[in-house]
């Protein structure tokens, strides 16, 4: 008894160190998309809205498949889609990424060719952090942001470069304290009430 009771115990207090956390990734390869900026509009909030994500800015979806310059097919892309930038057809940084909840952590793929990316991070109007990666022709680099809690993050490129894409977005939310302490109390009474029962 005693040793399942530890058990028990042990496993009300893992259910509260991870209940807490609720990642999700964006890697737009849930639709179809075309391979030019002519055939496509900005991407709205209409694809991601189920996950709490709402994208605000010119950057627009689109099928690798036109080999888009300073971007490479080999991994961590996620084929066949990802989002794009070219200022010579109007899609061009900022892109303003919102969540619905608080997150705190934050990561994407970036590739592109000629500039520095940027990912910054907001809480209301409040700066958190930021992360900057210069392009490299045809690589794929990793910006993270951790550490921090935001409701916002925004990627701006700097540079004389005009193609820019990103891919593999991966973010993750904190439940309230209150919320998993709650969760926390509620798994012991139900531990005890079982005990005292047997």
């Amino acid at each position: 008894m005693k040793k399942a009771t530890t058990y028990m115990l042990s496993s009300a207090v893992l259910i509260l160190f991870t209940s807490n956390v609720n990642a999700a990734t964006i890697n737009f390869d849930e639709f179809y998309a075309p391979s030019l900026f002519a055939d496509q509009v900005a991407l709205s909030d209409e694809y991601y809205a189920s996950l709490g994500v709402t994208f605000i800015g010119t950057g627009e979806v689109l099928n690798q498949d036109s080999n888009f310059i300073g971007v490479s097919k080999a991994e961590p892309f996620s084929s066949p889609n990802f989002l794009a930038f070219n200022s010579d057809f109007g899609a061009f940084p900022p892109e303003t990424i919102l969540f619905s909840s608080t997150m705190n952590y934050f990561d994407l793929d970036f590739g592109g060719f000629d500039g520095t990316a940027t990912i910054t991070a907001y809480l209301g109007d409040v700066e958190q952090g930021a992360v900057s990666a210069d392009a490299v022709f045809s690589v794929w680099t990793e910006m993270a942001l951790s550490g921090i809690t935001f409701d916002r993050i925004v990627f701006d490129v700097s540079g004389t470069g005009s193609y820019f894409a990103v891919d593999n977005l991966n973010f993750t939310a904190a439940v309230p304290v209150p919320a998993a302490i709650w969760l926390f109390i509620s798994g012991l009474a139900g531990l005890f009430g079982i005990r005292k029962l047997k």
